[in-house]
């Protein structure tokens, strides 16, 4: 994956490009459809946890600096 260009590309939008949890849902799925990797177990992961590291589910909240 790291090495096809498209597939970078749409994951790297699908991540901070996506507005909102659902246009972030919506093109997550269709990047795992149209590339086949339903199975993979390593991009099942990262949606499991996709609540700390996608932007767009954070954005809302306030960072405090230390």
């Amino acid at each position: 994956m790291n090495e096809d260009d498209v597939f970078l590309g749409r994951f790297k939008s699908c991540v901070y490009n996506s507005e909102t949890s659902f246009e972030f849902e919506q093109e997550w799925q269709s990047i795992i459809t149209d590339f086949g990797l339903q199975n993979n177990a390593w991009l099942s992961q990262l949606h499991d946890i996709r609540e700390m590291w996608i932007p767009d589910y954070f954005r809302d909240l306030f960072w405090e600096q230390f």
